[in-house]
């Protein structure tokens, strides 16, 4: 929920790249995964170069159109990204443990995130997978807030977003 326009403004796909160049910004790096030779991911991995960001590149098959463009960034010296842990030892400077939960996890399970925010979110999507939207309405926030919230828990693994676009408890 990153804009430079007003709430109410409809998103447009020519809004996106405005909307990239913000992302990137506020990264510490980005990580294109997939993307054709005319991606928005290669416009935001631009961006990044621009903002003196690293940009990681998941290296894919020769064959496949959607990783032309990937290939490409590695050719031009992006970081190889074949696990998290390269991720995290070049933005972080530490290797995560073999074994550990993700941090997020970890946080999930200490007592002193009994009743936090996220275990709220997670109490409500016990029951059934929901929009951001709904999640922000029954719990009385702005949808940015939850966003942030959401984003948390899908990176570290505890939701994530289903074909129909809503949030549901991982169970990977």
């Amino acid at each position: 929920m990153v804009t430079e326009y007003a709430a109410h403004v409809p998103a447009q796909r020519w809004r996106f790249p405005a909307r990239n160049r913000i992302i990137a910004g506020l990264s510490l790096g980005v990580v294109v995964i997939e993307a054709s030779l005319k991606s928005g991911a290669l416009l935001t991995a631009k961006y990044a170069l621009e903002s003196n960001r690293d940009v990681f590149a998941v290296p894919g098959s020769i064959f496949s159109t959607r990783s032309t463009g990937t290939n490409q960034l590695l050719k031009q010296g992006a970081m190889v990204a074949t696990s998290a842990a390269d991720i995290f030892t070049q933005l972080l400077g530490v290797l995560p443990k073999q074994n550990s939960l993700p941090i997020l996890e970890q946080r999930m399970k200490s007592s002193t995130a009994a009743g936090s925010l996220e275990q709220e979110i997670l109490r409500l999507l016990q029951t059934e997978p929901k929009t951001a939207e709904l999640l922000a309405q029954c719990l009385n926030l702005m949808p940015t807030e939850i966003m942030l919230h959401l984003t948390e828990l899908e990176i570290g693994g505890i939701v994530r977003k289903n074909r129909e676009q809503k949030y549901e408890i991982s169970h990977s």
